[in-house]
């Protein structure tokens, strides 16, 4: 015991009751170093299973090698920086709301409905769409063009892969989003006009709104660019809105001829579209059964292109039930909103979804939505009117979306149908 005091302590010996506090207190210290972490949510300290080693000075998700979960018969979820990012920045909101947080001390009950983040489609496949093929022989691009129409008939839903942006600035967008997200409450309530935290009980995230046509991205290059560089959030954001812009119109213009429309019936929609970027966060949460991450709903736009940090979240509602959405890390996930069902006399689907979080994994999204000019009035084209009559109200797009935000729900377009088609 002599010898052992003496290597522990140096010379001078010391009693056993030292040695024994000494080894619980560097126990109690290897405790806290452990695999297993804290979540810091405001006021709130909750343990949770970290499968990823954690670098306590920057305070950032380090991953592991071994690799993430896999959808069998899909590519794996994840793009290098873009994985390194999705494990996780700082797990901590510090902006919950009381009603957030009183999710952390008051069990509810679990939704009947609730899918798990990572349970995703068994018996279907969302359908994927080859933009390469496009370029091919008419026979193939014909093919290609009655599939995707196929798709946003049936699901609403497809997966577009070959799209030609680029990875690199499909990171450098992600990368602004994190960034953003991880600014403090103050900071962020800076642009209260395009912020949101949501602040529901069992939301489970935060939000923000970009208008790259309206809002001034400057504001956002001093809080977020670095100093070499103090354009660089704005350049970002530009640059991506362009390319996702020309690629959306592309797509529309493809649908609309695949259902038989000429192309310039749409030319009206098309003309003076805005764009909104949506960007989500959901940070890890500990109850994920009792909360949300985005409530049911149906996007108020043609057409809304998006891509994820690699995480199961994304769910849509078909045939009766919820079905999650595998994560891809090859492609874009294209959706039909609301207008493009109108627009179509309902032959295509504005699908309802949703996401819901775990205990474990932030997610990001980052979502291009395509919107026609506020006083376009939303009227299918006669091709598409000579065989049935139209099921729904000419109403110029700002109505619209003023009789949508007076509906209880988001998630249905019974307020636009005439009563004929009800």
């Amino acid at each position: 015991m002599q010898s052992f005091r003496t290597l522990l302590l140096g010379a001078e010996p010391v009693s056993e009751f030292s040695i024994l506090l000494l080894l619980l207190v560097l126990l109690l210290r290897n405790f806290s170093c452990s695999s297993t972490g804290a979540v810091k949510i405001s006021s709130f300290s909750m343990a949770f299973e970290a499968p990823q080693s954690l670098n306590r000075s920057t305070q950032l998700m380090v991953p592991r090698d071994s690799p993430r979960h896999e959808v069998s018969g899909t590519p794996r979820a994840s793009r290098g920086l873009f994985n390194r990012w999705a494990c996780g920045r700082e797990f901590r909101v510090d902006s919950l709301s009381i009603s957030q947080q009183n999710l952390l001390v008051n069990d509810g009950p679990t939704s009947v409905d609730f899918v798990r983040h990572d349970e995703f489609l068994k018996d279907d496949e969302i359908p994927v769409v080859d933009m390469a093929l496009f370029e091919g022989d008419a026979d193939t691009s014909k093919k290609s063009v009655e599939q995707m129409v196929n798709a946003c008939e049936e699901w609403g839903y497809f997966y577009l892969v070959n799209h030609g942006v680029e990875l690199e600035l499909m990171e450098k967008v992600e990368t602004q989003a994190y960034e953003f997200f991880q600014l403090s409450t103050a900071e962020k309530e800076k642009h209260a006009s395009h912020y949101s935290l949501l602040e529901k009980v069992k939301r489970w995230s935060e939000g923000i709104i970009l208008k790259p046509a309206e809002t001034n991205l400057d504001d956002y290059d001093n809080q977020l660019s670095p100093p070499e560089n103090n354009h660089e959030f704005s350049t970002v954001v530009k640059e991506y809105d362009d390319v996702m812009k020309k690629l959306a119109k592309r797509i529309v213009k493809l649908l609309v001829v695949g259902l038989g429309v000429k192309a310039w019936r749409f030319d009206e929609f098309l003309e003076g579209v805005e764009a909104t970027l949506r960007w989500n966060y959901q940070p890890p949460c500990p109850r994920p059964e009792n909360a949300m991450g985005l409530s049911p709903h149906t996007d108020p736009y043609l057409i809304t292109l998006q891509h994820d940090s690699g995480i199961g979240g994304l769910q849509i509602y078909r045939k009766g039930e919820w079905l999650g959405i595998p994560p891809r890390a090859d492609a874009l996930l294209v959706n039909i909103g609301d207008v493009f069902e109108i627009l179509t006399n309902g032959k295509f689907q504005s699908p309802s979804h949703r996401t819901v979080v775990n205990k474990v994994e932030g997610r990001l999204s980052v979502a291009h939505c395509l919107a026609p000019a506020k006083m376009v009035t939303l009227i299918p084209p006669p091709e598409l009117l000579r065989s049935a009559p139209n099921q729904y109200k000419a109403r110029t797009y700002a109505e619209y979306m003023g009789a949508r935000k007076r509906q209880e729900s988001s998630n249905s377009l019974e307020f636009m149908k005439l009563p004929t088609s009800v």
